[in-house]
């Protein structure tokens, strides 16, 4: 037994009447183990961010006599840093509650702070500190809100490493400096500002460059910043009457350097764009419109080997992205989603019945239920395969098996219980004949699944009307709804009306809509006349 179970008395591991189990012990154990580590990760990353900020005002021997002035820095960064940490666990909990996503959110914060450290370090220009790119990297990889948190703390943590440079020298052979604030306002105002400019402007990235608009955008707002307050502080022309060159004047300085800061930004996010998204998980505009596109070779192979199940997954598409915007989900993600639900029946697609012409034999009919069940559960796990050769995204990936949950093969169980009824057996268990989930966890799953049995099933409607197809659609999303299969994906009541409402409407007028007929006539219609050459 180790220490951590030594530590709790017996009455203590209770729970519900019952003794805590050896699974309960292990969670906590790690739960206990994790906090651990994640507070030691934090413990080092404020002394790394307080060496960082210090180590400018140490090497500077105007400041080495400072004692309290020292103290009160170091107890203000550490105050900045410590109240930050609490704020970000109890403001965004999701950012930091996975391991993963915890070590990738340091792993950001360290390199900006090195990036920062570096261009104080080799004497480039302070505007240059790549505040753009912690801001677009933040939003693109957890949200537009974290992003403008961790925006305004670093640029006050840059904005002091930077304000050692502002000292002036002393006045012969003074000893202590004169009073000054440990503080670059008019940078840490114009990393603020662009960075919140570049986050809001971070929006989906629908192509591969777009980062570099989004960090010009920032560069303009350094621009404007800088330019105030080179014109509040009375210094935007200052050395002109001294020959200066007109680019080394404060004020076109200034600005040149804040506007190649948010273009350098955009460019280095432009070019890490792919290995951020394979890093972090991330889904992306630009990476969901490149697998929405039906010409690339693995939905070619689709098309070509499956045509039945391609147009189910393209008509399921439709239907799923429409009921996605009636919500405000994620439309494009639910489109691509269905694209790739069943891409496993590559394998196989001569067992699918969507994909046999008329009259042409069933192979199931040669196989018993329990192969049959094999066989058809078989293309989850195919279409897993694909999804990681393919290295599709992982909400896309997820899909695949959340699309059809935990739900019964209900054709093949049916079978398999008529035989075994006629053996003299009862003994079925039905839940060989469910699909291994899971269950859908979010929302555009929740509404893939749905697609894809309301689809399904309206190929069976005699004739599909409206009304008949609403009976049909209700009693589907009902079904799905008491067994349980949506327990899992905050979906409400409200949002399941607007997606049937939406099925109705796409069914009715895009899958199932009406045609004229056309006459049929024996009279023999006559040719337009070819125009004559001049």
């Amino acid at each position: 037994m180790n220490l951590g179970t030594q530590r709790r008395k017996r009455w203590q591991r209770l729970s519900l009447g019952k003794l805590e189990s050896r699974e309960d012990q292990l969670l906590r154990q790690q739960k206990f183990s994790n906090t651990l580590s994640r507070s030691c990760i934090i413990l080092a990353f404020i002394l790394l961010v307080e060496f960082l900020v210090l180590e400018g005002w140490l090497r500077t021997p105007a400041l080495r006599g400072l004692g309290l002035q020292t103290a009160a820095l170091v107890l203000m960064v550490a105050l900045v840093n410590v109240l930050g940490w609490i704020g970000l666990m109890q403001i965004f909990p999701q950012a930091i509650d996975a391991v993963a996503s915890f070590h990738r959110l340091v792993g950001i914060l360290v390199a900006y702070m090195l990036l920062a450290k570096f261009v104080f370090l080799f004497g480039f220009p302070h505007l240059l500190a790549p505040m753009p790119l912690l801001a677009i990297t933040a939003t693109l990889m957890y949200s537009k809100h974290l992003a403008v948190y961790l925006v305004a703390g670093f640029s006050l943590f840059t904005g002091f490493m930077s304000a050692v440079d502002l000292i002036p020298p002393p006045a012969g052979d003074a000893a202590a400096a004169p009073f000054f604030l440990p503080l670059d306002v008019p940078l840490t105002l114009a990393l603020l500002l662009g960075g919140i400019g570049a986050v809001i402007a971070t929006g989906r990235i629908r192509a591969q460059s777009q980062p570099i608009t989004i960090g010009f955008f920032a560069g303009l707002l350094h621009v404007v910043v800088v330019s105030v307050c080179n014109l509040l502080a009375g210094r935007a022309l200052e050395g002109l009457d001294a020959g200066e060159p007109f680019w080394r004047l404060p004020l076109v300085f200034d600005s040149l350097c804040g506007l190649a800061n948010g273009f350098i930004c955009g460019v280095a996010v432009t070019c890490l764009l792919p290995t951020l998204e394979y890093l972090f998980d991330v889904v992306t505009e630009r990476r969901l419109r490149e697998l929405a596109d039906l010409s690339n070779e693995l939905l070619r192979t689709f098309a070509l080997r499956a045509p039945g199940s391609f147009t189910h997954a393209q008509n399921v598409a439709y239907l799923a992205s429409e009921a996605a915007v009636a919500i405000g989900a994620d439309a494009l993600l639910t489109r691509v989603g269905a694209y790739y639900h069943d891409i496993g029946k590559l394998y196989k697609p001569e067992y699918f019945v969507e994909n046999l012409s008329p009259g042409s034999p069933n192979p199931h009919d040669r196989l018993s239920p329990e192969m049959s069940r094999l066989v058809i559960t078989s293309h989850v796990k195919d279409g897993l395969a694909i999804a990681e050769e393919e290295n599709l995204p992982p909400k896309v990936a997820a899909m695949i098996p959340m699309h059809h949950g935990t739900t019964v093969i209900q054709y093949f169980y049916l079978r398999a219980k008529s035989q075994a009824e006629a053996g003299g057996r009862e003994d079925l268990d039905i839940e060989l004949y469910r699909y291994p989930g899971p269950k859908p966890t979010f929302k555009e799953a929740a509404i893939l699944m749905l697609a894809d049995l309301v689809e399904a099933t309206s190929r069976t409607v005699a004739e599909p009307t409206p009304p008949r197809l609403k009976d049909m659609i209700h009693s589907g999303i009902l079904k799905r709804l008491q067994d349980g299969e949506l327990d899992d994906s905050e979906i409400t009541m409200r949002e399941l009306s607007r997606i049937e409402e939406s099925f109705l409407r796409t069914l009715s007028t895009q899958i199932f809509h009406g045609r004229i007929p056309y006459p049929k006539t024996k009279e023999t219609m006559p040719k337009v006349p070819a125009p004559q050459s001049r």
